[in-house]
């Protein structure tokens, strides 16, 4: 039987970037899917690089889709949201082989949903992938596809996009990056409030 966990990860990551904050959009800004903007990506150990990001689709599927895999219990009843992206690199430095993360959905009441991650099986859930490119080079561009799961009295209102962080001693974190406490969204249909809530993700 495949299994599904929670994404929660963050990369806490050890060295100063080179891109300016006024290179990107700025942190909070609500579009709708479709649009573009220009976001930071944060490179281990390297510096933060602008990506032309796009929600371009927030698809809602049905639970049946996962009859394949073991679904945690207070989910059986959930929906699953398909949250599909691109990306192109508009830095120097080369993206081969990094997966781009930091994304958390929302609902209409402002409550966070994190992202899951199927695993396990020989065959993969080809409905809805995000893996890392082989090749990324300065204007090249890349599509990846994100699983939440909904309780099935919820729907996903706005995607944001958080990026990472790295902590550095005797610097101000939030100022350095401040789309990681104000994430860039993109809305389904109406602009959804970014009130911080209760965390809703898949136990392991």
């Amino acid at each position: 039987m495949f299994k599904i966990i929670s994404t929660l990860s963050i990369l806490a990551l050890a060295s100063a970037g080179t891109v300016q904050a006024q290179d990107f959009v700025a942190a909070g800004t609500t579009l709708s899917a479709g649009e573009k903007a220009t976001v930071p990506f944060l490179i281990p150990n390297g510096p933060e690089v602008p990506i032309e990001l796009t929600v371009s689709a927030i698809e809602a599927g049905d639970i049946s889709d996962l009859s394949n895999f073991d679904i945690p219990a207070d989910f059986e009843d959930a929906r699953p949201y398909y949250v599909r992206f691109s990306y192109t690199n508009l830095g120097q430095e080369d993206l081969s082989n990094y997966q781009v993360a930091g994304f958390v959905a929302f609902d209409a009441d402002g409550t966070e949903i994190m992202p899951s991650t199927t695993m396990g099986g020989s065959e993969p859930f080809t409905a809805c992938q995000n893996t890392a490119p082989a090749t990324l080079a300065e204007g090249a561009s890349h599509e990846g596809c994100l699983l939440f799961l909904v309780p099935d009295d919820g729907e996903i209102a706005s995607v944001g996009y958080r990026g990472n962080y790295r902590f550095e001693e005797g610097k101000d974190t939030e100022a350095d990056f401040p789309i990681y406490y104000d994430p860039v969204l993109w809305t389904s249909g109406e602009a959804a409030p970014k009130t911080k809530g209760t965390l809703v993700a898949p136990a392991t």
